[in-house]
């Protein structure tokens, strides 16, 4: 386990360098330029553009700005943003945790409701439940966040008045009210989750069930209770886990649409504003962040299901 570690860490290291380079090369080929975007309002004169690029270095060759950009990252340094001059670092070290936490909250909301929805399902195949689950499911599948999203703002920010609309409140400052700006987002976010988890659930449930050791258990005369939960749930959860931890990754590079439409300011709102000035270093510091946790999930994810399963090895 410790050489399959060791070497996922490799490739993993790999391919957050091509993912980061990759958004490197196409974020210099994409139209505009950010110094016309800063200087904008200004209406600068060439000279005064073509000063602004040379202190920021984007008057050298592609080449040397890529060495200089992957020698500071090699340093762990993220660079400085060329909107606001500021270091890139702080600011993502105050973003990150604020899409943690909203990606946390998500997966806890909808892992309270999908994998109960789907074990009831799968143990009333054909049933009531099993339909009311298999149509919520489509429901919350079908329906895209800034949809849903948008529905929940209207309902219970505007016409309720049971959650704030928009913003963020620290939990420093306002512990109820930070976690009142939080719900809305998260139902938004959680509800899509849970319907994924209601439908794996259920369909490994189902599998899972009609094994013969399970058969053999309730030829025993164990409890039906006791079977599901002791002998199918720990086998049907494996596959359960690893679109987990698929959608935990979706979920912190996917939050855009709802982090914009709640203006929760976390990573995406980064990524957001980066794009619209032509930030090169705010851009590609916000993808090497997201590019590097969702692989670290999978790689968490793979080592999960080796613990759940003793039956799993890797080579």
């Amino acid at each position: 386990m410790g050489q399959y570690i060791a070497r996922r860490l490799l490739v993993t290291a790999f391919l957050v360098w091509a993912i980061v380079s990759l958004v490197f090369v196409l974020l210099r080929l994409a139209p505009g330029d950010v110094v016309q975007v800063l200087l904008a309002e200004g209406g600068a004169s060439p000279e005064v553009v073509q000063a602004r690029r040379r202190v920021l270095g984007l008057d050298q060759p592609l080449g040397v700005q890529y060495w200089r950009w992957l020698s500071q990252i090699v340093r762990l340094d993220l660079g400085t943003s060329l909107a606001t001059q500021r270091p890139i670092g702080p600011d993502i070290a105050r973003a990150l945790p604020r899409s943690l936490e909203l990606v946390v909250a998500s997966l806890s909301l909808g892992l309270a409701l999908g994998v109960p929805a789907g074990i009831l399902a799968a143990s009333r195949r054909g049933r009531r439940e099993d339909l009311a689950v298999s149509f919520a499911s489509m429901g919350g599948l079908s329906v895209p966040n800034f949809v849903s999203g948008t529905l929940l703002l209207l309902c219970f920010g505007l016409l309720l008045r049971w959650f704030p609309t928009a913003g963020y409140v620290s939990f420093s400052e306002s512990p109820v009210t930070h976690l009142r700006f939080l719900v809305l987002p998260t139902v938004t976010l959680g509800l899509t989750l849970a319907a994924i988890t209601a439908r794996f659930t259920r369909s490994s449930m189902l599998e899972v069930l009609g094994q013969d050791y399970i058969r053999t258990a309730h030829a025993k005369g164990l409890g039906e209770r006791f079977v599901r939960y002791r002998h199918a749930l720990k086998n049907a959860i494996i596959p359960v886990v690893t679109i987990i931890g698929v959608e935990s990754g979706s979920l912190l590079g996917g939050t855009v649409v709802v982090e914009y439409v709640f203006t929760w300011p976390g990573m995406s709102t980064m990524l957001i504003q980066g794009a619209s000035r032509r930030d090169y270093p705010m851009v590609q510091a916000v993808v090497l962040v997201v590019a590097g946790l969702f692989l670290m999930l999978n790689l968490l994810v793979d080592v999960l299901n080796a613990y759940i399963d003793p039956r799993i090895h890797y080579a």
